[in-house]
């Protein structure tokens, strides 16, 4: 099992933690299948790896190990997060005509929706305009 041996690389001498570190990686890349899974194992692998060899700069630490790839892992996740929470305001902006009809202020409506304001006047002004 993938999951503990990041763990060991904290124990070993710095030339076995570099080889270990290398099959690690590419192990966790071919055997675990779960998408999320194996971001979280990537992300815990280069948090120890960054631990480890504290005096080391980033680009060294990519060049020993090829993290390029945890790198992107970390920037995708990030993107995906980004989306996530742009979705989550699309979704609380879908309601903001629904809201007005029954009375609710611009403001209140972005209190209750924890939106910005002027997100809340854009919205009710498309929505004005027939462009839902």
């Amino acid at each position: 099992m993938v999951y503990f041996f990041p763990l060991r690389i904290i124990l070993r001498s710095e030339s076995v933690a570099v080889v270990q570190a290398k099959q690690l990686i590419a192990r966790t890349q071919e055997e675990v299948k779960d998408e999320q899974i194996r971001i979280d194992i990537l992300d815990l692998i280069e948090t120890v790896l960054f631990y480890k060899f504290n005096t080391k700069s980033r680009e060294e630490l990519v060049q020993m190990f090829g993290i390029d790839d945890l790198r992107q892992v970390r920037a995708v996740r990030e993107i995906l997060a980004e989306e996530r929470e742009e979705g989550r305001e699309e979704g609380k902006l879908e309601v903001v005509p629904n809201l007005l009809a029954r009375g609710f202020t611009v403001t209140e409506i972005a209190e209750i929706l924890k939106l910005e304001v002027e997100r809340v006047q854009q919205k009710a002004q498309e929505s004005a305009n027939g462009n839902n």
